[in-house]
């Protein structure tokens, strides 16, 4: 019996607890009203608050435009730039591969004329062409190693 004792003092302790935050706060004095005038007063000073914002804004217009048309010619200058040097560096790669294109098919052509001419064995033509060959691939990979490295950089 003692049991339903404590219950009937537990359910009316939890009578007198608030219910819980409905979203609406009440001021401090238990009114749950704000005076009209306080809620046109807030609404005044937000819009007025609101205004100053927009007007120094438009005062201050000339300054933000100039500094998004600096910002844009700024960015279109370093792309030219960039764009530029991309261009020095692929004529820079393409002048590479011509010298050595040359120089590879120089050396294949006089070494063949040396054979033709008995002047080198096959086996010695076969290890100039084996060397070159070797030599072409090596200096393609370092090349294309060191253009993805700057690619990713």
């Amino acid at each position: 019996m003692s049991d339903q004792s404590d219950d009937d003092e537990d359910s009316e302790g939890q009578e007198s607890v608030d219910s819980p935050f409905d979203g609406v706060e009440t001021p401090v004095g238990g009114t749950d009203t704000v005076s009209e005038a306080d809620q046109t007063a807030a609404q005044m000073s937000q819009a007025a608050g609101e205004q100053i914002d927009w007007n120094t804004l438009v005062e201050n217009l000339e300054d933000v435009t100039n500094l998004i048309r600096e910002y844009f010619e700024q960015s279109r200058e370093n792309k030219r730039v960039e764009n530029e040097r991309k261009r020095s560096y692929f004529k820079h790669q393409q002048r590479i591969v011509i010298i050595a294109a040359v120089t590879f098919l120089l050396v294949i052509s006089i070494s063949a004329w040396m054979t033709f001419s008995n002047a080198l064995s096959g086996d010695a033509f076969t290890f100039v062409l084996g060397t070159l060959f070797g030599a072409i691939l090596t200096f393609l990979q370092n090349m294309i190693g060191q253009s993805n490295e700057e690619n990713q950089s």
